[in-house]
């Protein structure tokens, strides 16, 4: 996994992590933020437990196949198939109660946006976690890019590890919803000011163009549509998705529409 995340990122890339203190025995949810393509595998090595991925059935073949030994649980993303995404959290229960664990993220699509620590999500992967009895790990990733060129790249990851949320028959889904996105929050705050933040009059628009170039490029090498993914980024319309300060980066609706 580390020569892929080395071939994919065009050069070498660093990779901390830290907080695997924080993951208690036995099967766990690991729920990942979501940022971009290394995500659904660069955090393989350094986590303990043997996962699960919990992964969109609508990429392409070859991303598939280097994620099989690890495992897949392929789930559709359009409206129609239901009983798709029901047999996938079957699947995830089953795989719990037999002692494995389960990645899962929770944002649906990739956070591409240059102001938002986390999408609006659902709590559904906390409804599995209340079923089968397991504990919801918050994982953060925070990537460090080099945009000094047409073709961007990532040059480190920082994966953290935060402390378990338990999950009770009893609890409020909504607002262990909210004790989770507050914990992602926080976390990636953490790791946005230890990898510096930036004044807006030291970033230029064209290293944000680089960044979401960057991007698309791994979106089609994957498969993956972009307006699907738009498509399915809950609550995209709402107040929580609007501009908000971080990093000081203003927001050009004409150019990032």
């Amino acid at each position: 996994m580390n020569r892929l995340t080395k071939i994919l990122c065009r050069g070498p890339v660093e990779v901390v992590s830290d907080g695997q203190e924080n993951i208690p025995k036995g099967p766990v949810i690991f729920a990942f933020t979501h940022q971009g393509i290394l995500d659904n595998f660069v955090w393989i090595p350094e986590t303990p437990y043997h996962c699960v991925i919990l992964h969109s059935a609508k990429v392409k073949t070859f991303l598939k196949l280097i994620q099989l030994n690890t495992g897949l649980i392929l789930v559709s993303k359009k409206d129609e198939d239901a009983e798709n995404r029901q047999n996938a959290q079957l699947d995830m229960l089953q795989i719990l109660l037999r002692g494995h664990s389960i990645a899962y993220f929770p944002e649906s699509a990739w956070n591409l946006s240059p102001n938002k620590l986390h999408l609006p999500m659902s709590y559904g992967f906390l409804d599995i976690a209340r079923k089968a009895g397991v504990p919801v790990v918050p994982v953060a990733m925070e990537f460090t890019y080099d945009t000094s060129t047409d073709r961007e790249r990532i040059t480190k990851v920082h994966i953290r590890y935060g402390q378990a949320i338990t999950v009770e028959i009893s609890d409020s889904l909504p607002e262990k919803l909210e004790e989770y996105q507050a914990a992602i929050s926080t976390m990636r705050w953490a790791l946005i000011e230890e990898k510096g933040r930036f004044r807006r009059s030291e970033v230029s628009d064209q290293d944000y163009f680089n960044y979401l170039k960057g991007n698309l490029r791994n979106l089609q090498m994957g498969g993956i549509d972009i307006n699907v993914e738009r498509a399915h980024i809950r609550g995209a319309q709402d107040d929580f998705y609007q501009f908000h300060p971080i990093n000081d980066l203003p927001l050009d609706r004409d150019k990032f529409h």
